[in-house]
């Protein structure tokens, strides 16, 4: 029998101790041991993988925001200021990105030695999580909240999982914690005992962690926890558990709530589709957009995408690689197109992972659907849908990823009482992807809305009709003003794309737009026959109404058309607002809208424009077109450019003027 090898165990030492406090990363991968992910049995220190440190990064950086923004909010704003080092005078980006430098919680444990009575806070840091299989998320959480319970008294910490397998699976995870914490480091781990799974692990110093069970009976409902983990909650019965647990939660707390997607609807999708990327959220106090702050839901996004896995791809042969490269698919087209570093190992990976695992799913989604919700290349991809959603999935997905290759021409902001002027990324209401050709003719399909701030928003987009047998976008005009005015701005953006042909909605506040179309003269928009109603026929050839009215049979053509359009590609967006409308919008029992509490008003705008240039807009002259193709024409300059929307937008203006004086003084006349 052989001789067992001695472990050699750490004496006790503070420094040691107080490292742990302040370097997560560090006391994660020294007195943390976890399972193989490919080698069952095994057991190894947890050494970081790729998701992991971004995640780490991401949380690091959205505690070093909280502390900031903390800071510049409190009534002690110059005392914390000053203890932190926080220069107020600089931009936000500039203090956030410096103290992510720092070692925060060594930052604050020695701000706190010094001044106790200051409120000093680096919370509340809530993140929405959706990634891959496997990535690790649920390893990282569950050993960084353990680690807070281990060393700091006073925490309470509740992982909530699915049932069944994933809570099982969860739970594991807390006892290997404790379990198997590294032997050399033994003095440092706290006498923890464990009561029951209602109860969890509790510390002599009054921590504990506990592990719930979404719509069970130790749900811990009402409970307040300092740390939550929510794992896989796209898949909870109810997703109110989540919202009960967080009533109850204290303004620091910090939140992670993480699954892979289960359809484009459900709470988790709701919190996802409000939340922002940290960059993002910091951009947005640079630039003080107080409508994207009071939007957000206070939640930072994280995704990991399986092309950033090293472990997702499979050797090939030197003879294998001419024939994968011959059988691409379109997916697989799109996806070396948006992602041109992708390799032949990770498309064979793909390939074997769909015909081996996803050929059947609870959910019925076909094999491709289904393995890009397991395994999304794109955050928009987690959220997969089934049937009842309208247009073709797949074909938007594709879209998405083609749309990535693609960079916007110029962000405008728009305004009624103003010349349109460059604006930098997320403060535009207009998209440019390319500028107008003066060889080429446009269409414009408008949806309207009343402008209010809490309503629906007001959307123009604008289509190159190429040679008449497709459509793709060219801009997009999205903002909340009133009719009227959308219905001037109308008319600018259309004289600017080569007198676009334009159809506007004629429903409700698209009156009011089409009245100011008509009044402003401009002359090529789409209109129908007044029909006479004991006929049914038109009573007079002169006697029509502008606009697209909407009913529930016309509007079941118009997205009839589109439907097949977007299948068959003849129909290209780029705005990811369009994509991602019609990705949500729902087929169900003959009724055509979007979910609750989402928008249509992109795809609404966007069929319009369809309509009309397959039905009413003039023919295309295709040897113009063709003649167009063939010359090259390059983009006009910003400066040209901008002198063009200047002179139009004057001569709207002047043009405007001289039409209200030449109607004042027409009444005048006829009163005298």
């Amino acid at each position: 029998m052989g001789r067992k090898r001695k472990i050699d165990i750490e004496p006790y030492d503070v420094e040691q101790h107080q490292r742990f406090i302040d370097d997560k990363m560090y006391a994660m991968q020294q007195l943390i041991l976890v399972e193989h992910r490919d080698k069952k049995g095994a057991l190894v220190p947890l050494r970081l993988n790729n998701c992991q440190q971004n995640l780490h990064q991401l949380i690091e950086k959205a505690r070093a925001f909280r502390l900031v923004k903390n800071t510049l909010l409190s009534d002690d704003k110059e005392e914390i200021a000053k203890l932190l080092k926080i220069d107020t005078k600089q931009k936000f980006s500039t203090m956030v990105r410096k103290m992510s430098e720092r070692n925060i919680d060594e930052v604050m444990r020695k701000a706190k030695e010094k001044s106790p009575d200051l409120d000093i806070s680096d919370g509340p840091v809530r993140l929405v999580i959706t990634k891959c299989r496997r990535a690790g998320v649920s390893s990282y959480v569950g050993a960084r909240f353990y680690l807070e319970a281990n060393f700091s008294p006073n925490m309470s910490v509740m992982v909530m999982a699915h049932k069944g397998a994933n809570a099982r699976r969860t739970f594991k995870y807390t006892q290997d914690f404790y379990r198997y914490w590294s032997p050399r480091w033994e003095e440092y781990r706290q006498p923890a005992q464990y009561k029951s799974r209602s109860e969890g692990y509790t510390w002599e110093h009054n921590s504990r962690y506990v592990v719930a069970t979404a719509g069970g009976e130790n749900a811990a409902r009402g409970d307040q926890f300092d740390l939550h983990h929510f794992s896989e909650s796209a898949f909870y019965d109810s997703y109110a558990e989540v919202n009960a647990a967080l009533t109850a939660a204290p303004p620091h707390a910090m939140v992670i709530e993480e699954s892979t997607g289960n359809g484009a609807q459900g709470g988790f999708y709701d919190r996802w589709q409000k939340a922002l990327t940290v960059d993002e959220a910091i951009k947005a106090h640079d630039r003080e957009d107080v409508q994207k702050i009071n939007e957000w839901n206070g939640y930072f996004q994280f995704f990991y995408s399986w092309l950033d896995d090293p472990a997702y791809r499979e050797k090939v042969f030197d003879w294998e690689r001419e024939n994968i490269q011959q059988t691409l698919d379109e997916d697989e087209i799109a996806l070396l197109k948006a992602f041109p570093e992708t390799t032949l190992e990770q498309i064979k990976w793909r390939r074997t992972k769909i015909q081996n695992d996803c050929q059947a799913n609870e959910q019925g989604l076909p094999p491709e659907m289904y393995f890009a919700q397991e395994f999304p290349a794109t955050p928009e991809e987690s959220f997969q849908s089934s049937s009842q959603r309208h247009f073709s999935q797949r074909a938007l997905r594709r879209m998405a990823l083609r749309a990535k290759t693609v960079k916007p021409h110029a962000y405008l902001r728009m305004r009624p009482d103003e010349d349109p002027k460059p604006v930098a990324p997320g403060m535009q209401n207009m998209t440019v992807w390319r500028p107008p050709d003066p060889k080429k003719t446009y269409v414009i399909g408008a949806d309207v809305a009343q402008g209010l701030k809490k309503g629906d928003w007001s959307v123009a987009i604008v289509f190159d009709r190429h040679d008449g047998t497709s459509l793709e976008e060219v801009a997009m005009l999205r903002c909340k003003v009133p009719a009227p005015v959308f219905g001037d701005m109308l008319c600018l953006l259309a004289e600017w794309y080569n007198d676009a042909y334009l159809v506007p909605e004629a429903n409700g506040p698209g009156l009011a737009a089409c009245a100011r179309i008509t009044e402003n003269r401009y002359p090529h928009i789409y209109h129908r026959a007044t029909m006479d109603l004991i006929n049914n026929r038109a009573s007079d050839n002169n006697t029509f109404r502008f606009g697209f009215l909407v009913t529930s049979a016309t509007k079941g053509r118009i997205l009839a058309d589109t439907q097949e359009a977007v299948r068959n590609g003849s129909v290209v967006y780029y705005s990811s607002t369009i994509i991602e409308e019609h990705l949500a919008f729902e087929s169900d029992d003959g009724k055509l809208s979007a979910p609750r509490g989402q928008h249509d008003d992109c795809v609404m705008a966007a069929a319009m424009a369809h309509f009309g240039h397959i039905k009413a807009a003039p023919a295309v002259n295709r040897r113009e077109w063709a003649r167009a193709k063939e010359e090259t024409v390059d983009g006009v300059s910003n400066s040209i450019w901008q002198a063009v929307l200047h002179k139009i937008s004057s001569d709207q203006q002047r043009i405007s003027t001289k039409d209200r004086r030449e109607s004042v003084r027409s009444v005048r006349r006829k009163r005298r």
